[in-house]
């Protein structure tokens, strides 16, 4: 429960990906931005189609955190 998530995704920033858990990541408490909020996949949602690998480079691209994890809570898909 409290790994980083770098052990499961290794290409996620190292930066962040050490700091937050799969505790963070149940909780709400990662600090991850909303998919919607990352420039780019926004649009996607309008009945175009994104693949999985398309979306991780996105999300990995833009990994800035609205907060530090554990410190707040926020409802995250």
């Amino acid at each position: 429960m409290h790994t980083p998530i770098s052990t499961y995704l290794p290409d996620y920033p190292e930066k962040n990906g050490d700091q937050i858990t799969l505790h963070h990541l149940l909780t709400h408490t990662s600090g991850i931005r909303q998919e919607t909020q990352l420039e780019h996949i926004a649009g996607y949602w309008k009945g175009q189609v994104m693949t999985q690998a398309r979306a991780l480079e996105l999300i990995y691209s833009q990994a800035e955190l609205n907060f530090k994890p554990g410190t707040k809570f926020n409802y995250s898909n």
